[in-house]
């Protein structure tokens, strides 16, 4: 084992520390983008009036390293930027294009970035910008007809694992980067309406017992 000094200067790398701090997988690959989507909406300007320099490029590792470098000259400037994109963004949940529960999670990647890169920023004060959670979801659970129906204009034996998983599980989409085969179990269930090749089936993953939802 040895610490080398590229080992060390790894961590002079505003967007590497950004990733090097995102432990899921699925989880790095959505706040990449988001970052992403925010530091592309900062003009070049902003960088050449403060840093007195510009971005090469306009690729995410390259927009990090300046928006990092921003916040260290200059956090108050950084936190307006930050509270002009909440204002937008605000907006756009008044407008219902996006929800209020959607607004938070394109903050977080920024402070996820800002944190790992010890910029001290007083998210308190931004946070009052957010807009009230709504106190209920509009979402609602499919009826058991509906997933009825569902199942009956599907003939492949994955779409209807996908369609019980889905409407019982509460899996996010990127779960089923993780999902194999090999996490499927068939046995036979009289209670099921999963049928294939003349036989019913049902099916058991990570522990959810779908015939559960079905035959109640």
């Amino acid at each position: 084992m040895e610490i080398s000094i590229e080992k060390i200067n790894t961590r002079t790398d505003p967007y590497q520390l950004f990733l090097d701090s995102i432990r899921n997988e699925s989880t790095k690959r959505r706040y990449k983008n988001l970052l992403y989507l925010f530091l592309k909406l900062i003009p070049n300007q902003l960088y050449s009036d403060s840093l007195r320099k510009i971005p090469q490029d306009r690729e995410a590792k390259t927009l990090a390293t300046f928006f990092v470098d921003l916040a260290r000259k200059d956090v108050e400037l950084v936190s307006d930027v930050i509270a002009a994109y909440i204002k937008e963004d605000k907006k756009r949940v008044e407008s219902g294009e996006i929800s209020s529960q959607t607004l938070p999670n394109h903050i977080k990647p920024i402070k996820v970035l800002l944190d790992a890169n010890r910029i001290p920023i007083h998210w308190k004060s931004l946070n009052k910008l957010m807009p009230r959670r709504e106190s209920r979801s509009k979402d609602r659970a499919y009826t058991r007809e509906e997933i009825q129906k569902m199942l009956t204009v599907t003939n492949d034996i994955t779409d209807k694992v996908i369609i019980l998983l889905f409407s019982s599980g509460g899996f996010r989409l990127e779960a089923w980067d993780y999902f194999t085969w090999k996490d499927v179990i068939f046995f036979k269930n009289k209670f099921f309406t999963v049928i294939q090749k003349g036989n019913i089936y049902s099916s058991f993953i990570l522990g959810v017992i779908m015939s559960n939802l079905v035959s109640s």
